[in-house]
C-alpha cells in the first residue's frame, strides 16, 4: 500500500522546488499531498489540511527555506505543541533549502539538506526510505576467517596473533627452515584471512616482543623478515599439530629403543618432517634429555642419551 506525505511549504517555493519534489515522490511510490492538487474552490481549508492532509499522512515533510520560515502559516504548523501532537504517530521530515537554520521545535529530528536544486535525487531516496521505514545497510558478510579459529592455549596472545604465528609456522614448514621467513609472503596469506595491514604489523611486534619471532638483522625490507624462535615453533607445534606429545614420544622411542642417532635416520624411522625432528632434538637437549652434535648442512646427531629421556618414556601419559 502506498504511503502518503503531507508537504508543508511556502507558496514561493512551489515553482522552484515543491512541485517537482512532489512529482519525484510520486514516481517513487509516495502519494505527496500538495495543496494545489487537493484543495478546490469551496473546500474548507481546515478540514482539507487538518482532517485530510495532516491526519491521514504517514509523514509530514516540512520544506524549510528563507521564504517558509517567515510565513505565519508555516510557523503555525511548526508550533511546538502541534509538532508534539503530530510526532506521536507521524514521522516528521524537515527538508532544508537555502542552508537556513532549523527551527527549535524541529532540532530533535533528523533533517535532509538539499544544496543543489538541480540535483537532489539522492535526497529524495533518503526521504522515501524514511517514509517507508527502510534501513539501507550493506549485506552482512561472514566474519573474517581468522576470527573463527578455536580457542587457543596461548593465553598471552590474541586470536589474530595466534593466526599470524600459525602462518609463520606453516611458512617455516614449507621452507624447511625457521630462519629468514619472507614477511610479505606471510602477509599475503594473512590478508586472505581478513586481517588488516595494521593488525598484521601489530601482531608482528607483539610476537617479536614476546619471543615467538625474531627480527632479521638484514637491512632493507620493511617490514623486515622474521625467524621463528625455538619458543615460537614449540608453541606452534603444540597448538596446531594434533597430539604433538605423541610425535615427541615417537621420536624419543626411535632414539632409545631403535638406537637411531642421526636426525636423517630419525626422519626415515618416524616419517616426520626434518624441521619437526630437529626441533624435538633441540628441545630434548635444552631439557637435558640428550646431548647433540651439530654440523653444516643441517647435520644433527644424538651423541648421548641421558637418564631423563628414559625416565620420561616410563611415565604414562607424558
Amino acid at each position: 500500500m502506498n504511503r502518503r506525505a503531507f508537504l508543508s511549504h511556502a507558496s514561493e517555493d512551489k515553482d522552484r522546488f515543491v512541485r517537482e519534489f512532489a512529482e519525484k515522490l510520486y514516481a517513487k511510490g509516495v502519494e505527496a499531498w500538495v495543496d494545489e492538487w487537493e484543495i478546490y474552490p469551496g473546500d474548507s481549508l481546515v478540514d482539507k489540511i487538518f482532517e485530510e492532509g495532516l491526519k491521514s499522512a504517514d509523514a509530514i515533510i516540512i520544506v524549510l527555506s528563507t521564504k517558509s520560515v517567515e510565513k505565519p502559516w508555516v510557523k503555525e504548523e511548526l508550533n511546538a505543541s502541534v509538532v508534539k501532537r503530530i510526532e506521536k504517530g507521524t514521522r516528521i521530515i524537515p527538508v532544508v533549502l537555502d542552508n537556513v537554520e532549523v527551527p527549535e521545535s524541529l532540532k530533535n529530528t533528523v533533517w535532509v539538506k538539499i544544496a543543489d536544486l538541480a540535483d537532489y535525487d539522492a535526497q529524495v531516496d533518503r526521504v522515501v526510505s524514511a517514509i517507508y521505514d527502510l534501513r539501507p545497510k550493506p549485506s552482512l558478510a561472514k566474519p573474517p576467517a581468522y576470527t573463527t579459529t578455536s580457542a587457543s592455549t596461548l593465553h598471552d596472545l590474541s586470536k589474530q596473533d595466534v593466526v599470524v604465528l600459525r602462518l609463520f609456522g606453516e611458512a617455516a614448514r614449507r621452507d624447511g627452515s625457521t630462519l629468514g621467513i619472507d614477511t610479505e609472503h606471510v602477509w599475503e596469506d594473512a590478508e586472505r584471512l581478513g586481517l588488516s595491514r595494521e593488525d598484521f604489523l601489530d601482531s608482528l611486534e607483539i610476537l617479536s616482543n614476546r619471543g615467538y619471532l625474531e627480527r632479521s638483522r638484514l637491512l632493507g625490507s620493511d617490514p623486515p623478515d622474521f625467524s621463528v624462535t625455538t619458543h615460537g615453533l614449540d608453541a606452534y607445534l603444540h597448538e596446531f599439530i594434533p597430539d604433538f606429545k605423541s610425535v615427541f614420544r615417537q621420536i624419543a622411542f626411535a632414539i632409545v629403543n631403535n638406537d637411531k642417532r642421526l636426525n636423517s635416520d630419525i626422519v626415515d624411522e618416524t616419517g616426520h618432517e626434518k624441521l619437526i625432528v630437529d626441533h624435538v632434538l633441540e628441545v630434548m637437549q635444552a631439557n637435558s634429555y640428550v646431548e647433540l652434535d651439530t654440523g653444516i648442512g643441517g647435520y644433527m646427531e644424538v651423541t648421548k642419551v641421558l637418564a631423563g629421556l628414559r625416565r620420561l618414556l616410563q611415565t604414562p601419559g607424558v
